[in-house]
């Protein structure tokens, strides 16, 4: 089902240069979410079963792929704990 709807929601990427790309791009991807729960579309999203994990196809990682997104992953971590409160 296709459900068109008219949002005032003014999310855009201007960070691509920017050293905290990351970090905003999180913060953009949370913010749509919350424009979509304040107009109860949510569960207008398309949703993705399998009727079993054996039919999901498997994406291959190589050594070098998983050592990319492991320190991909800590820098955000490190990204993240300095915008916690102390």
């Amino acid at each position: 089902m296709c459900y068109k709807a008219k949002l005032n929601c003014h999310i855009f990427c201007r960070w691509r240069g920017s050293d905290n790309r990351i970090i905003h791009e999180v913060i953009d991807i949370l913010a749509v979410f919350t424009v979509l729960d304040e107009h109860k579309l949510i569960e207008k999203l398309a949703r993705y079963v399998a009727e079993s994990p054996d039919t999901i196809p498997s994406t291959r990682f190589y050594e070098g792929d998983l050592i990319t997104v492991t320190k991909l992953m800590e820098k955000m971590d490190v990204k993240f704990q300095d915008l916690m409160p102390s």
